[in-house]
């Protein structure tokens, strides 16, 4: 049986993600047990807590982890990417007549060469 409330969680991630007002969360990240009694004063449930914070990262994995991946291939790449000083005067302007930011600008010319 597919879980659909994880399908609706990952278009909800996805359309907010098209948006440009979300940021993928950082994984969960469990503490030892030295800083578990140090933040708790004992370390009783501590076994509970690690049970808790592993189902929270399983659950991360399945939201985030592949658009975790794909942000930072998209980086990679356009990090490389050097515009010429034309090019960035041109989207300058453009941004300036359209309303929109430099880098929708940037996005659109690729689109439009990858459509080509």
């Amino acid at each position: 049986m597919p879980d659909y409330n994880l399908e609706r969680e990952k278009k909800l991630i996805e359309s907010k993600m098209l948006l440009d007002t979300f940021e993928i969360p950082k994984r969960p990240v469990t503490m030892s047990a030295h800083q578990y009694k140090k933040k708790h004063g004992t370390s009783v449930g501590y076994a509970e807590y690690k049970r808790t914070i592993k189902e929270e990262r399983a659950k991360w994995d399945k939201l985030y982890k592949k658009l975790q991946r794909l942000e930072k291939l998209k980086v990679k790449h356009l990090s490389k990417v050097s515009l010429s000083d034309e090019a960035l005067i041109q989207a300058q302007n453009e941004a300036k007549e359209t309303g929109l930011t430099i880098p929708e600008i940037l996005a659109q010319w690729i689109e439009q060469g990858r459509q080509l």
